[in-house]
């Protein structure tokens, strides 16, 4: 659960994931560099997607492939039944079980964990760009219409964000800016002026 968990991933995604990129953490790769890919989506797109892995997550990945004797099969979580992709049911009954004993509310979907992610990124002003990637959302309208609502100071943020990086303007400098207009001004009345 802890990998979708940090990654937002839903299960029928997160279901899939290939041993060869944990041994490429476990080799030493920063997690930085290391990226999970999804083979396919709920929108069938022909390419996989690739997402980063947080450092976390990565932590989380590296122990359990070492709790599971560090397999050789290229799934990380394999069937326990046929060794081939989980079914995306197989979490069902895990995850009454985590709700169970967190005193979680029974209607908690794991899905909710995906929702959780988003949220929380969008909350830590995070950019909808980003989170509309990280989310695999085809449209970023999607993931406006879902999760904006969670920044409503965005727009003046930014603002204050570019604020901070712009040049301090001195009252003489602004006096002069004003002068200065007011002399282009006067100069092009008087243009217009001469050519009537």
């Amino acid at each position: 659960m802890t990998p979708l968990a940090y990654q937002g991933r839903e299960l029928k995604k997160g279901a899939g994931p290939r041993h060869r990129f944990l041994i490429q953490i476990v080799a030493g790769f920063s997690y930085r560099l290391t990226r999970y890919t999804i083979e396919k989506t709920a929108h069938k797109r022909p390419e996989p997607q690739t997402f980063p892995l947080s450092g976390a997550a990565v932590d989380v990945l590296k122990g359990w492939w070492k709790q599971q004797g560090e397999p050789k099969v290229d799934l990380v979580f394999p069937s326990p039944v046929t060794g081939k992709r989980m079914a995306p049911t197989a979490m069902q009954k895990p995850w009454a079980a985590v709700r169970k004993s967190g005193g979680l509310p029974n209607d908690l979907q794991l899905y909710t964990l995906r929702h959780n992610f988003a949220s929380q990124l969008v909350m830590a002003g995070a950019d909808l760009l980003a989170v509309s990637k990280l989310m695999a959302h085809a449209d970023i309208q999607t993931t406006i219409a879902h999760y904006a609502h969670l920044a409503p100071d965005h727009k003046r943020d930014i603002v204050e964000a570019f604020a901070r990086r712009a040049p301090r303007l001195s009252t003489e400098t602004i006096v002069a800016a004003e002068a200065q207009d007011v002399s282009n001004r006067e100069f092009l009345e008087d243009v217009h002026v001469a050519k009537s």
